[in-house]
């Protein structure tokens, strides 16, 4: 084998195994883009499920603060009409108001964090694209090379 053939195949080969990491490369960010998806996806669902707990004892502590003023007010004497119902209404619209916020808030942070999951899987088919791409560089440099004698021995044909 003459030293032209011997630079022809390295050179190829050079240009396949550089493709086939560039694909390797791709392959291993989506793996990794597609991993903190999962995670970003685990968490939104447990963002979700932590608002509904804390939105269930807000309400709960509400509940409990409007009985306990009621049964205060059961032993002084006071009735529940006038003056007291009134605070017992804006008290209950006010635990409803922070119930609610306290929810909405869970729901926000679950969806950034789904949009997140959403960019990471763009990420990784993105990387695979692009991996793709430097491959078929990497063989058309090569070829380029060898159409214009880049791998000959400088001899003349």
């Amino acid at each position: 084998m003459g030293l032209e053939t011997l630079a022809l195949v390295a050179g190829i080969g050079g240009s396949v195994l550089s493709g086939a990491g560039a694909i390797q490369k791709g392959q291993a960010a989506k793996q990794a883009a597609d991993y903190n998806a999962a995670v970003d996806a685990q968490r939104a669902a447990e963002e979700r499920d932590r608002a509904q707990a804390d939105t269930q004892d807000y309400i709960r502590k509400g509940s409990n603060t409007v009985e306990a003023g009621r049964a205060l007010r059961g032993v002084t004497g006071v009735t529940n009409e006038g003056s007291p119902l009134l605070v017992d209404e804006a008290t209950v619209r006010e635990v409803a108001l922070g119930a609610a916020r306290t929810l909405h808030g869970g729901e926000l942070r679950a969806s950034r964090l789904e949009d997140d999951a959403k960019l990471q899987k763009m990420k990784g088919e993105h990387a695979v694209t692009a991996s793709y791409l430097d491959a078929g560089s990497s063989l058309l440099t090569s070829a380029g090379k060898f159409g214009k004698g880049g791998y000959s021995s400088g001899a003349t044909y």
